[in-house]
């Protein structure tokens, strides 16, 4: 059953971090345990800069703060687990383009943590376990937009909610992925016309243009 308060809490997708260029970080130095998170998302500006457009870039490094925000207090962290921990985090608070650009980058996101997390120099090294190939991410991505088309839709009947089967969650799953594993996003893009975007009210002015404009993507722009 599809529970809205299991996937509606808020998350940490309300401000964009600005990031300042500090004297660089040298191989014998080790790192703040509480600086951590600043400095992988630095580290993903520094390395993925180039190659990314503004919004994908700001989508991913949004999307990577819920990531390391999954981080378990200990060495080992579990790929799969967070990424489906952050997944769920992000339930009914982005547009459904917003799963389209993680997919598209997934790849190079997983490479980008495989290579960076164990590299950063902590009295505690990290050690990253498991992997998500891009289909097994892609489910995971319909899986969501699944989720959050009932939750959207069905916001202020609790009681449908509770009623919902995991059959008819399933089911819409199978149509957002596609054949190809790369996402139908015209079919998306076509049962998503049926919702509104709530937003909280406290969302600051620079969330909301990175959103709006995240939702002005048209199906034919992610193929």
């Amino acid at each position: 059953m599809v529970r809205q308060g299991q996937y509606a809490k808020t998350s940490q997708l309300k401000r964009v971090r600005q990031f300042r260029q500090n004297k660089p970080v040298t191989a014998d130095q080790q790192i703040d345990p509480t600086k951590l998170e600043e400095f992988l998302i630095v580290r993903y500006h520094l390395t993925q800069n180039e190659r990314l457009t503004p919004l994908v870039k700001e989508t991913m490094q949004r999307f990577l703060m819920v990531w390391l925000d999954q981080a378990p207090d200990t060495g080992q962290w579990d790929l799969p687990s967070m990424t489906a921990q952050a997944l769920a985090k992000t339930a009914a608070q982005v547009p459904w383009q917003f799963y389209a650009l993680l997919l598209g980058e997934w790849e190079h996101f997983q490479k980008f943590l495989q290579r960076e997390i164990p590299a950063v120099q902590l009295a505690e090294r990290k050690v990253l376990v498991g992997t998500l190939s891009r289909q097994e991410f892609a489910e995971l991505v319909a899986n969501q937009m699944a989720l959050n088309w009932f939750l959207q839709t069905f916001k202020d009947n609790h009681q449908m909610l509770e009623r919902i089967a995991e059959t008819q969650v399933s089911e819409m799953q199978k149509s957002f992925l596609g054949s190809d594993g790369y996402g139908n996003w015209a079919n998306v893009g076509s049962v998503y016309a049926t919702t509104i975007l709530s937003l909280d009210h406290d969302v600051d002015a620079a969330t909301r243009d990175w959103l709006r404009e995240l939702a002005s993507l048209q199906a034919n722009q992610l193929q």
